[in-house]
């Protein structure tokens, strides 16, 4: 009772229920008293006028609550009054009674009822029941009819076995031996990886000779245990993040089963000033319009947090009015969108590789060539066969080298619009390999002579700076390096046998002269070299000309590189001012103006501040603690270096993705899909 000192250690049902750090008579449980109705806190004899207690395990000492008052509330029935009887108790243990409502309630069905659907719960249960006299019914009676019911049953055990401290999870798990414990975790790795080499070790401990109750063999169980997984690696990420800023990798494709997918990474600096990319969810998307993309974003992310989007160059995701950078935009003005880098190089090769006429028939020659070979499996083994016979003779005259990975057999490679760097790729594949693919032409001109064939993490300045350092290479290239791009064409055709025009003869074009006359070497100068690279620096020009790249060029203002060089004060102040208002108030822009100067004097004394790149300056002053006091300077460089490059990190999860889910389970799931 009220001020009697508690009992010592006494287990009973209730203690599981106690919070901890509270005192038994005024402990609660969360979750057990909704829609409750109320009790005495004493177990005394009481009159039914002056009772009121929640319904809470822990304020019970010994039970279910069960009062043995002097006289019980009659009910009148239509011939005679009824009464709820004392003797009750003795015959049903987990019986429990209110006074104030006159009403029994089920204790044990009441603790472990299936919330989750409050019809499987009778009356007995919830309000409670008071028709006493369908309680000594005989075999209709109300409490022995319950009492055979198998939810009872089950209640009624698990009930029981929560009394058994010395069988709780948390006792067994501290009494279990270290090697019951490897070997646990031995049959858990097991149930995962599908694919272990046998050994002595695993055959112990699974299948037949694990527990019947921990096999971990049934798929739901080993959907659940991934699911603690992902959770797990989700929850460390969130704490990586902490509250800091970061920015959003979002990109989409077809899987196997023709289900579009949703991949998305993060991007942030994590506490030891280290840039991070995180892959942290997947999601299946009914359609790819950009207000589905983002509400399925939303669900697992804090868009007031975002400063930055890096996606491809689709409509729906740069588009400025309805793309999802513009309706990320609207919600946080500050998530700046840039348009994947490796994306905008792309696509400058593209566009001048269909304008420019020759460059278009080389190309289409090139794909050609590569159509031929690779649709044969004899013809890639000629040459496989013809590039072992010729290494084979390289090596023997000396003019190549052995060595470890040295002289591999290779094919040619195919070059593709949305395939970063592989125009270039296809070629170098086709000039490492030119004199055995003319041997295969030659063969099979022989044969056929009639026939036809059938058909790494860098940060946002360096990438930045290789695009402008591209433009300058080109114009040097195209003003200057003419006559040594023609000697190097023409070594290699002396190498491999090619003849060589004559390139001080007039050019033709088709049966007919040009109109004015002209030699073959001003063709292939003007025509081909100087168009070809006027386009690809005109392509640039364009896609490199927007707000993003202001953002970056101001961003050069903190390059560290040749002993901060690049450093601007003014430039610095401008960029955070402009950018990021509700990062740096007006008090803040002043206090980054103050640090600005000591910052720039600091910086170039200490040795270990001359590096080369953003993400190392940024480690540096964590490590230095030299972050705590240029706190502006630091919040700004983080911001700088969340901004996205390309969306490299995205492409990666989905070719990871294609060997989980392939042709042969395409009807997997994608809850599984995400687990994996």
């Amino acid at each position: 009772m009220e001020g009697q000192p508690p009992r010592k250690k006494n287990k009973n049902l209730f203690s599981f229920f106690q919070r901890t750090g509270q005192p038994t008579e005024s402990t609660t449980s969360d979750g057990l008293t909704e829609d409750l109705p109320s009790f005495p806190s004493e177990v005394e004899h009481h009159s039914s006028s002056n009772i009121s207690i929640e319904r809470e395990p822990g304020k019970r000492k010994a039970g279910p609550y069960q009062p043995r008052l002097v006289e019980y509330p009659r009910t009148q029935g239509k011939s005679q009054s009824y009464r709820f009887r004392a003797k009750w108790f003795n015959q049903f243990p987990w019986l429990e009674y209110s006074p104030t409502t006159d009403r029994v309630y089920f204790f044990y069905c009441y603790l472990f009822r299936n919330d989750g659907n409050p019809s499987n719960c009778s009356a007995l249960v919830t309000s409670g029941y008071n028709q006493w006299k369908r309680v000594n019914d005989g075999a209709k009676c109300v409490f022995l009819t319950h009492l055979r019911s198998s939810k009872h049953n089950m209640c009624e055990r698990r009930a029981k076995d929560l009394m058994k401290p010395s069988q709780h999870i948390d006792k067994v798990i501290h009494t279990i031996s270290n090697e019951e414990v490897e070997r646990r975790r031995l049959r858990l790795k097991t149930s995962i990886r599908r694919h272990v080499e046998k050994n002595t070790e695993i055959d112990k401990v699974v299948l037949k000779n694990a527990p019947k109750n921990a096999q971990y063999i049934a798929l739901s169980i080993q959907k659940e245990i991934l699911h603690i997984m992902v959770n797990k690696v989700r929850r460390m990420v969130r704490e990586e993040v902490g509250n800091g800023y970061f920015c959003i990798l979002v990109n989409e494709a077809q899987n196997a089963s023709k289900r579009e997918q949703m991949a998305i990474i993060l991007r942030f600096v994590n506490g030891q000033g280290i840039l991070t990319e995180r892959y942290f969810d997947i999601k299946s998307v009914s359609d790819t319009t950009s207000s589905s993309l983002k509400n399925e974003t939303v669900n697992v992310l804090e868009v007031l947090k975002i400063r930055g989007q890096g996606y491809d160059g689709a409509n729906n995701m740069r588009g400025a009015w309805n793309g999802l950078q513009a309706l990320f935009l609207r919600d946080c003005p500050y998530a700046y969108y840039i348009h994947c880098l490796a994306h905008r190089l792309q696509l400058v090769l593209v566009y001048t590789a269909k304008e420019v006429d020759v460059i278009w028939e080389f190309f289409s020659h090139m794909d050609n060539i590569i159509n031929i070979i690779t649709s044969s499996p004899k013809r890639v083994t000629e040459l496989q066969s013809a590039q072992r016979i010729e290494i084979e003779l390289m090596l023997a005259i000396g003019e190549r080298e052995s060595g470890s990975g040295a002289n591999q057999v290779g094919n040619l490679q195919r070059s593709g619009e949305t395939r970063w760097s592989s125009h270039c790729d296809s070629i170098k594949s086709l000039i490492d390999i030119y004199n055995s693919t003319c041997a295969v032409f030659e063969n099979l001109s022989v044969h056929c002579p009639n026939g036809k064939s059938r058909g790494e993490v860098r940060d946002i300045l360096t990438a930045v700076r290789f695009v402008f350092t591209t433009t300058k290479l080109l114009h040097k290239l195209r003003d200057d390096d003419w006559e040594e791009f023609l000697e190097e064409v023409k070594k290699f055709c002396s190498k491999h046998d090619i003849e060589i025009p004559d390139l001080e003869s007039l050019y033709k074009v088709g049966p007919c002269r040009s109109r004015d006359p002209i030699t073959m070497k001003h063709h292939y100068h003007f025509h081909v070299f100087s168009e070809a690279i006027d386009y690809v620096l005109m392509e640039l020009n364009t896609r490199f000309n927007d707000t993003s790249v202001e953002l970056l060029t101001l961003s050069a203002a903190l390059d560290p590189r040749d002993s901060f060089a690049s450093f601007n004060s003014y430039d610095i102040c401008t960029l955070a001012e402009k950018f990021y208002p509700e990062d740096f108030p007006k008090e803040d822009i002043r206090t980054l103006e103050y640090e600005l100067r000591h910052y720039e004097l600091d910086m170039k004394t200490e040795s270990r501040f001359q590096v080369s790149t953003l993400i190392e300056l940024c480690r540096q002053l964590t490590e230095s603690r030299r972050s705590e006091i240029y706190v502006m300077v630091t919040r700004l460089i983080c911001l700088v270096l969340t901004l996205p490059i390309s969306t490299a990190t995205t492409e990666r999860a989905f070719s990871a993705m294609k060997h989980v889910k392939t042709d042969l389970r395409n009807k997997m799931e994608m809850n599984f899909l995400l687990i994996v």
